[in-house]
C-alpha cells in the first residue's frame, strides 16, 4: 500500500493542532447552534450541493480553484438557514434532529430544566 506525499504533512499538522484546542473552554455561541443543526445539514448537504454547482457553473465562468470553495461556502450557508428554519417547525425533531429548547415566562430567571 503506498502512502500519499501529504499524509505526513497532514498528520504533522493535527499532531500540533489538537493540543491547542484543549485551550478552548467554551465554544462560543454559534458554534454550539451550528454544531446542534449539524445532523439536518449533513442529511440536505447533498442536495443543496448539486444545486450549487448547477447554478454556479451555468451562470459564472469562473476558474475552477474559485468555483469549489464557492459551492462549499454557498452550500454551507444555505443548510444552515434551512435547518435552522425546518428546527423551528413543530415536529422538527424527527427530521433535523434538533430538540427544541424550552420556552421561559418572562420573568423567570432560573435555567430550564432538561431532561
Amino acid at each position: 500500500m503506498r502512502v500519499p506525499l501529504n499524509f505526513p504533512g497532514v498528520a504533522g499538522h493535527l499532531w500540533f493542532i489538537f493540543p491547542l484546542l484543549d485551550c478552548i473552554r467554551k465554544p462560543s455561541r454559534i458554534i454550539t447552534e451550528i454544531s446542534k443543526l449539524s445532523y439536518g445539514m449533513y442529511l440536505m448537504h447533498i442536495f443543496r450541493l448539486g444545486l450549487w454547482v448547477t447554478i454556479i457553473q451555468r451562470h459564472f465562468n469562473l476558474p475552477v480553484a474559485i468555483e469549489i470553495p464557492l459551492i462549499a461556502a454557498a452550500t454551507f450557508a444555505t443548510c444552515v438557514i434551512a435547518t435552522k428554519l425546518l428546527s423551528l417547525l413543530p415536529g422538527s425533531y424527527y427530521t433535523v434532529g434538533v430538540k427544541p429548547s424550552p420556552r421561559r415566562a418572562s420573568g423567570d430567571s432560573e435555567a430550564p430544566v432538561t431532561d
